[in-house]
């Protein structure tokens, strides 16, 4: 793992501007691809979502993505800062990706989980920011996880 990080000259900090760039940017494009869609089949949004769930739920997806980067980007000297709050973000966030199909966001979770060993920090308490990203995120993803896999099922 060191040797990739140092192939790719990633610190902590570049770590996480680049998650959360990922995560602020994707859901751009895929609105844009969405906006594109409809103008091409001339149909509404609800019709769209209704042919096509698995776009309705990435869409979801992609509007909690959004949340999770608006906080990120505010908060990230406290990640810089806290390694408690640090690990436990990006458990969280890394296996939500995971769950629902973000590899890009997986891979550099994992990158920001690795660096996050060389954070010196005091602060051993989880930053409330953090507590509601957790709280109000989690439950989003796991409902578009379920959603997802129950998809793939059918």
């Amino acid at each position: 793992m060191d040797k990739i990080i140092g192939f790719l000259r990633y610190d902590l900090k570049k770590a996480i501007n680049i998650y959360t760039a990922v995560l602020a940017i994707v859901p751009v494009i895929f609105f844009a691809y969405i906006a594109f869609a409809l103008n091409l089949a001339q149909m509404g949004l609800q019709e769209y979502f209704y042919k096509s769930p698995i776009t309705a739920v990435m869409f979801i997806v992609c509007l909690v993505d959004w949340i999770v980067a608006y906080v990120l980007f505010f908060q990230r000297d406290v990640l810089l800062n806290s390694s408690k709050s640090t690990v436990y973000v990006f458990t969280m966030l890394t296996i939500a990706q995971l769950a629902v199909g973000n590899m890009i966001s997986f891979i550099l979770g994992i990158i920001v989980l690795y660096l996050s060993k060389n954070i010196r920090s005091n602060d051993n308490k989880l930053n409330k920011n953090f507590m509601y990203l957790l709280i109000g995120s989690t439950p989003l993803y796991v409902i578009s996880a379920l959603f997802l896999i129950n998809m793939g099922i059918h």
